[in-house]
């Protein structure tokens, strides 16, 4: 059974397209991530996913390890 939420995570570090790209790709490649929207204005990024399949701290970890640490 699905338990969709929603995350938003500020990344300083959201430049351009490509980094736009890269997020996406990183956060992709977990299961359970659903719906991906990074906005680069506001540097931030809005995560909707499975909470029974992947935790906040697995997203900001594959953030982090594509180059894109999130600010708290």
């Amino acid at each position: 059974m699905s338990n969709t939420q929603a995350i938003t995570l500020t990344v300083p570090d959201v430049r351009c397209a490509c980094c736009v790209h890269n997020i996406k790709n990183a956060l992709d490649a977990l299961p359970g991530v659903e719906e991906v929207h990074t906005d680069i204005p506001t540097q931030t990024v809005r995560i909707q996913y499975d909470a029974t399949t992947v935790s906040p701290q697995q997203m900001e970890a594959a953030l982090s390890s594509a180059g894109y640490p999130i600010s708290r």
